[in-house]
């Protein structure tokens, strides 16, 4: 594992504990570590349009859509999407390919249920991600076993992830994940 991967898994256990789980649950429950990739030549440093993007591209050309946390040059982590080709990640979203995803492959019947329940009455497409709050009323039931393509990427400790789903928000006013996470992410087998 990367530095650049353990990192941005420790800042989305980190955000799991913040802020209630709600839109990062499925991310951390479901998410894998993928490859980089090519950039697709999308938009530099617009991230709303990372998942619109994806979507498009997704559905043009037979990729996967995935959604989850990435890491951007020069190191910073933010909500992203992108495509897979296998496990390779092909990035629509931006003009320069990341250094580490991490996150969850979907079925093209899923995202495609979702971007259209966000039409507006209009026409517009509204879609910016699958898992993003406040829409979670407007999200169908993720059924793993059906919504999720199992069987690509790379997994990560499972007690970074049960930690990241269990663990009571804390009290100190650092919004990091404990040093012991990163520790345990960094010594991964691959």
């Amino acid at each position: 594992m990367t530095e650049d991967e353990a990192e941005i898994v420790a800042a989305l256990a980190a955000q799991c504990v913040w802020a209630a789980r709600s839109s990062w649950d499925p991310i951390m429950r479901y998410g894998r570590l993928f490859t980089p990739g090519t950039a697709g030549g999308g938009y530099a440093m617009i991230p709303a349009w990372a998942g619109k993007n994806a979507y498009w591209r997704a559905m043009d050309s037979g990729l996967l859509y995935a959604e989850g946390y990435t890491c951007r040059p020069p190191g910073i982590r933010i909500r992203s999407a992108w495509c897979l080709d296998g496990e390779t990640v092909v990035d629509p979203g931006f003009s320069q390919p990341g250094t580490a995803y991490f996150g969850v492959p979907l079925r093209s019947g899923y995202v495609r249920a979702f971007h259209d329940a966000q039409r507006s009455d209009d026409g517009h497409d509204m879609f910016r991600y699958v898992f993003i709050p406040p829409l979670e009323w407007m999200r169908p039931p993720l059924d793993p076993a059906t919504d999720i393509v199992a069987g690509l990427g790379r997994d990560i400790p499972s007690r970074v992830r049960d930690w990241a789903l269990t663990a009571s928000r804390p009290e100190a006013p650092d919004r990091k994940a404990p040093a012991w996470v990163l520790d345990e992410l960094l010594r991964y087998p691959e």
